[in-house]
């Protein structure tokens, strides 16, 4: 018995190249080594090897349990993910998230849960980002970036306060980082381009807001174009980052009732 390891119980390989009379000292010559030594001779073993090791004698198991390196090929092993060898995060830090991914997965829980009280204000986007609305006000914006410690996203809580006119409708691209606010401005209506964000102008836009012929009934938005579907039947398709109105096509109704254009 030495270092609390049974040595003579330990088998040799037949297949390796070392002779088996030389077995017998070089569990010893191993353990005699410093911890650090120690884990820089076991880390190129696979995590199955590594749960060997462990067993051996107390030795191992000691410097395998207090290694942060030992202990992330061990969990990687057991809970099913591969390293991301781009990612520039501290072992430890990986080790971190990858046990608290295991237990995201194990009970559900992919974001905190949190409660939202509404006074004079209406949920109008119920998923992240939450957006909720003030109805008692100009119509500013409240949105709720839930988060989530998984994937190393913040909790964030901001607020996007519109021109000085109400808030009639909106739209949002979170892809562009885009909030779309129509206002009843006279004589036209405007469609003010926002950044979700911050709520300022949005860098990406020629102008700070384009000018409607109509009040919108709806409106879509997908890359750099904005559908506008107004009132009247009129519809209008915006390239909202240069400012230039593509089209205006108004609605026509045949008496069999197909939308022809």
């Amino acid at each position: 018995m030495e270092n609390g390891c049974a040595v003579e119980s330990y088998k040799p390989n037949p297949s390796a190249s070392a002779p088996p009379h030389e077995y017998g000292c070089m569990l010893p010559m191993l353990l005699n080594l410093p911890n650090e030594l120690i884990v820089l001779v076991l880390r190129p073993l696979s995590a199955n090897d590594l749960v060997v090791c462990k067993s051996v004698c107390h030795t191992l198991k000691t410097v395998v349990c207090g290694s942060i390196v030992l202990q992330y090929k061990l969990a990687l092993h057991a809970y099913g993910l591969h390293d991301n060898e781009r990612s520039v995060k501290a072992v430890s830090e990986k080790l971190q998230l990858a046990r608290l991914l295991h237990r995201t997965l194990r009970d559900i829980e992919w974001i905190p849960h949190f409660t939202l009280r509404f006074e004079g204000q209406r949920l109008d986007h119920p998923s992240s980002p939450l957006i909720i609305r003030n109805m008692t006000g100009a119509g500013d914006l409240s949105f709720i970036y839930s988060g989530s410690s998984v994937r190393d996203v913040p909790e964030r809580h901001w607020l996007v306060v519109p021109p000085p006119a109400t808030v009639f409708t909106y739209t949002f691209n979170i892809a562009e980082d885009l909030a779309i606010l129509q206002t009843s401005d006279v004589p036209r209506t405007h469609f003010h381009l926002l950044t979700m964000s911050s709520g300022t102008t949005h860098p990406a836009a020629a102008l700070p807001f384009l000018e409607g012929e109509t009040i919108a009934l709806d409106t879509t938005t997908f890359g750099p174009y904005l559908f506008i579907h107004g009132l009247g039947d009129i519809h209008t398709l915006w390239n909202w980052k240069t400012g230039e109105m593509l089209t205006v096509r108004p609605l026509i109704l045949p008496r069999n009732g197909v939308n022809v254009s």
